[in-house]
């Protein structure tokens, strides 16, 4: 288990060209390649499709890849945490591929999950036209009872305005105790849920019985405005815990991942160190700021970012 940021890639994805295909396929094979750097394991399902054939079709929105994942850390034994990856076409097939993402308790090994699963989530932004040429990169983390991935797509054309853009945003967060210990009740999953990636998405999928699904209607962020739910960092920087209410057992707070005031921070990649309430000492989170609006309050200010665990 590990972080993993990938080498820089460079890419045109031209409409109907041969180009435009090879680097399509560059997209979906990087995503797969940081999930393995980090330590998640590849089960292998039984139609599990082969990304180096994999083909981008000609239908916007179409899923052309699957493959099935396991989490890789103490309590996978105990607590199994399977998570599907489905690569999807854009809204137009000049666009990046946008992921469907699901988690659940197990898969049958024909990529089929078991148990109670979340929802199915697109997310990515996959509504970016990136018929022009500019570097990405992938920022990845694994570590205990956390996954964590990010697609950073930095601009040098006018296809897109600003500097950059999140283009895949997900992560799976085992639930805690008051005491900060893992207690096998779920996990909270946090993705951006709009082309746009203005808007963030969390869901509370209960494991213990009774097992359920939480979706949007009892989540939120806490934003500037409510410091005494938030943790404070260098005097006057607040981070704001992602948080879900489950009925019957309270709030679920995510300390693996925060909204933060973009002012604060700067505007590439910056790793720092807090030490969050009841989170077992001092972590390392890591800033993944743009250009764009990000994760943000429930109306996807541009003044609200991600931070999330990096260790």
């Amino acid at each position: 288990m590990t972080t993993h940021v990938s080498a820089p890639f460079s890419f045109t994805l031209q409409e109907n060209t041969p180009a435009g295909e090879a680097n399509w396929k560059i997209c979906i094979q990087k995503i797969h390649d940081a999930l393995i750097a980090v330590g998640m394991v590849d089960n292998n399902d039984t139609g599990s499709t082969d990304l180096s054939t994999v083909t981008r079709g000609s239908n916007s929105g179409e899923v052309r890849a699957t493959r099935m994942y396991r989490f890789n850390d103490s309590r996978q034994a105990v607590d199994p945490i399977f998570v599907k990856i489905e690569w999807c076409n854009g809204n137009n097939i000049g666009n990046m591929p946008a992921i469907f993402v699901t988690v659940g308790q197990g898969s049958n090994g024909a990529l089929t999950l078991t148990g109670q699963t979340s929802s199915r989530v697109r997310c990515g932004s996959n509504s970016i036209n990136v018929n022009y040429t500019g570097p990405a990169q992938n920022y990845y983390c694994h570590t205990e009872g956390y996954l964590g991935m990010f697609g950073r797509r930095i601009a040098s054309g006018t296809a897109m305005s600003g500097g950059s853009k999140l283009y895949e945003c997900v992560t799976i967060t085992r639930t805690r105790d008051s005491s900060y210990n893992f207690d096998g009740r779920g996990v909270m999953i946090t993705t951006d849920n709009d082309y746009s990636a203005k808007m963030f998405s969390n869901q509370f999928v209960r494991f213990a019985s009774p097992a359920t699904l939480g979706l949007n209607t009892t989540q939120g962020c806490l934003v500037p405005g409510l410091p005494a739910s938030s943790v404070l960092l260098n005097g006057d920087r607040q981070l704001y815990p992602h948080f879900f209410y489950d009925p019957g057992f309270g709030i679920d707070q995510s300390w693996s991942t925060f909204t933060i005031v973009q002012a604060d921070f700067a505007s590439s990649p910056t790793q720092f160190t807090a030490t969050p309430i009841a989170a077992g000492g001092q972590r390392t989170y890591m800033f993944l700021g743009n250009d764009f609006a990000q994760w943000g309050d429930s109306n996807g200010s541009s003044s609200y970012r991600i931070a999330t665990l990096w260790e």
